[in-house]
């Protein structure tokens, strides 16, 4: 295996395991509904400004592999954070894993693009290392469960992620006694060291600070109303209905999912049951990601959105008492991750036929989506209960599943042609 797949191993690996447990630690400490929609918003919230700041602030050829490894340690302050039993860390927590696993995962990726000549090759070979590291990561997190609590599969990821340093230490060949004797035989020892850092850093906040702004002015004038984008001829028309069926499709998502851990819970599925779970649906998607590449981008979506609308709409059953707990979400998370495969092959099929900047607008709006849903999911559970979520849910998705794109823009066009 190319050292560079060896080194991004241990960092999915990581990543997986944090990512479940930050919403099942909130539940741990006491939290209910409204915090559990909180975890999953201030995670949306968190890969969405680690996404739009680390591409750009690890860009430079030098920060590729020594982000890497940074990135890497840098999971061990979530990792402690969630180790403090308080519904409050746990939400940090959540924050701190999304903001930070980009940081791994983008810089490995562009070292990938530095070692193969093939853009494309070097995704699809990077991706399904990480896919197939982070099931592995779910599988372990499931096996640790069974013997440990949350506080201790907290700690244990940083002990983890400090032994698996040498691993990417060893990969990389990142000079670690140059370094070291570097800073010795400067004059004052390891400030020079520390100072240059500090500096890429503010370099890097400020660039990726501009570049933020820059992409959410450009979202907010045009990608989600359709008058604004047409004004500003620099955005596609092409764009602006699919945009809006992202984005309806991913607030009912956002509704429901979040609150799908803590029904799991309540069902009495226990924490290895769902990293199981999670992993089957893992295991799902990497299976069929090649096959959601085939036929029609935008009648794959909509069949994958009616399915999942089918889906929200048998919660209540399970609820209700009418199915084992247990076989009901196998059933379902091996549909989830099925349908999980089209939907976003979909989403990048549409937005790169378009441009790779549209491509990132449209994943701007989904994640906006999911993270308003994940917020007012809470709220709906707790005040109005939870099969009234997952039927609200059911119907927003199964909207929009049925917006025609063709449709919509030609009633776009013909708005603008006809003054009202």
């Amino acid at each position: 295996m190319e050292r560079w797949k060896t080194a991004s191993i241990p960092h999915r690996l990581l990543s997986s395991i944090l990512y479940q447990l930050a919403p099942l630690a909130v539940l741990e400490y006491g939290g209910g509904p409204e915090h559990l929609s909180l975890s999953f918003f201030l995670m949306y919230l968190g890969l969405m400004i680690g996404n739009l700041a680390w591409t750009k602030a690890l860009a430079p050829k030098e920060r590729h592999v020594p982000g890497i490894a940074l990135g890497h340690l840098s999971l061990i302050v979530p990792g402690l954070v969630a180790s403090y039993p308080d519904v409050y860390a746990a939400l940090l927590a959540s924050f701190l894993v999304a903001f930070l696993s980009p940081v791994s995962y983008f810089a490995g990726l562009f070292h990938a693009y530095d070692q193969l000549k093939d853009p494309s090759e070097a995704s699809s070979s990077y991706e399904s290392v990480s896919g197939w590291a982070w099931l592995a990561g779910l599988l372990l997190g499931a096996l640790i469960l069974h013997s440990m609590s949350i506080e201790e599969l907290a700690l244990l990821s940083v002990l983890i992620d400090l032994l698996l340093m040498p691993l990417i230490v060893a990969s990389l060949r990142i000079p670690v006694l140059n370094i070291l004797r570097r800073a010795y035989e400067e004059e004052i020892g390891l400030l020079p060291i520390i100072e240059e850092g500090i500096e890429a850093v503010h370099r890097a906040e400020e660039e990726a600070l501009e570049w933020t702004m820059a992409l959410m002015s450009r979202v907010a004038r045009g990608t989600l109303f359709q008058k604004p984008a047409y004004i500003l001829l620099s955005l596609p028309k092409v764009g602006v209905p699919f945009s809006l069926k992202v984005f309806l499709a991913f607030i009912g998502l956002g509704l429901a999912y979040p609150q799908l851990v803590g029904v799991q819970k309540a069902l009495g599925l226990n924490n290895s049951h769902i990293y199981l779970l999670s992993a089957l649906s893992s295991f799902t998607s990497s299976t069929l990601y090649k096959r959601a590449g085939r036929g029609d981008e935008i009648r794959n979506l909509d069949l994958s959105l009616l399915a999942r609308s089918a889906m929200l709409f048998s919660v209540p059953t399970v609820l209700l008492g009418m199915f084992s707990p247990l076989e009901y979400f196998i059933a379902f998370m091996i549909l989830d991750g099925a349908t999980w495969s089209f939907i976003m092959v979909s989403i990048s099929r549409r937005g790169l036929k378009v441009s790779l900047e549209y491509l990132g607008q449209v994943n701007f709006v989904r994640s906006l989506g999911w993270s308003i849903g994940a917020l007012l999911g809470g709220f709906v559970a707790s005040y109005a209960g939870l099969i009234i979520l997952y039927g609200i849910s059911a119907v927003l998705v199964m909207v929009a599943s049925i917006i025609k794109t063709k449709k919509l823009e030609h009633e776009v066009r013909r708005s603008l042609l006809i003054p009202k």
